[in-house]
């Protein structure tokens, strides 16, 4: 999850303008990436206009949760996991380099988009805040099922599945 996958989700969008009503499917496979971008994907689909399935296969970690979230309707292959670990920043420098107030800078940052993120999930999912951080910091992966039972998606694809 990049600027360029945002910048193509984007232009793919604006491009389906052309057919107002029809559903988009999402398929996300990713091990993740900036959370800014996963931030910026899911808004762009959620305020698209289109209805939204998101279809989750293989592994999606990280900013790719809120993409698969951004689905009014959430698939998930059985052999699909859904890995969650804690806000870290993609301009870290090592410790010892960090002055006090550049500390306190990046933490206020990761609060920030934690807060972003706890939202789009206790609106999309039947998880508090408190079990949505304990998921993060064991750095869990659940699987089809357990996503199911916890909210995460709606259906477990066991059949054919078309596109």
């Amino acid at each position: 999850v990049d600027r360029r996958l945002t910048l193509d989700l984007a232009s793919i969008i604006d491009e389906l303008q052309v057919r107002p009503g029809e559903p988009i499917t999402v398929v996300v496979n990713t091990s993740g990436g900036l959370a800014s971008q996963g931030l910026a994907s899911y808004d762009l689909l959620r305020h698209s206009g289109f209805k939204i399935r998101t279809v989750i296969l293989g592994e999606v970690a990280s900013a790719g949760l809120a993409i698969a979230l951004a689905g009014q309707e959430r698939l998930i292959y059985p052999n699909a996991l859904l890995h969650f670990h804690a806000t870290a920043m993609e301009f870290r420098k090592p410790k010892e380099v960090i002055e006090q107030q550049e500390e306190l800078i990046q933490r206020e940052q990761i609060r920030k988009i934690d807060e972003l993120y706890y939202k789009i999930f206790t609106e999309n999912t039947e998880l508090t805040r408190a079990k949505l951080r304990k998921l993060e910091l064991n750095e869990i992966f659940l699987n089809a099922t357990e996503a199911l039972k916890m909210g995460l998606v709606h259906k477990i694809i066991e059949d054919t599945f078309t596109l």
